[in-house]
């Protein structure tokens, strides 16, 4: 079951994609079409669930703001999701290979992934 759904998947990504603790404001401001209340109620939901954590605070203004930062990884998030729905790799590769986004250098960066998990397997 997808545990990351609609906005809240939107702050995680947020939280991945910035790569440092963030308060609520500063999500805020970096995706305002989230609105405070939905980053708030969506925070106390992610810290209920363990998938956040409270990283200190810091001052926004004259206030004192929680900062957080994620428990779970963009890539076991991918990978839990994609065994859960029961997505083989190569259906997932399939799928990657056929967007139309796909350049070059991904194309490349995911053949040397293969090649280094075909290495690890072949030398089990």
């Amino acid at each position: 079951m997808d545990i990351l759904k609609g906005k809240r998947y939107d702050i995680m990504n947020v939280l991945w994609e910035e790569g440092r603790p963030l308060s609520a404001f500063e999500i805020n401001d970096i995706a305002p079409e989230l609105k405070m209340p939905t980053v708030r109620r969506c925070l106390e939901l992610l810290l209920k669930e363990n998938i956040i954590k409270v990283a200190g605070t810091s001052m926004n203004g004259k206030v004192y703001a929680r900062n957080y930062t994620p428990l779970l990884s963009r890539e076991d998030y991918l990978k839990g999701n994609a065994k859960s729905r029961k997505i083989s790799p190569v259906e997932m590769m399939t799928a990657l290979l056929e967007s139309d986004g796909i350049t070059v250098e991904e194309i490349e960066q995911l053949q040397k992934l293969l090649d280094k998990k075909r290495a690890e397997l072949e030398n089990k």
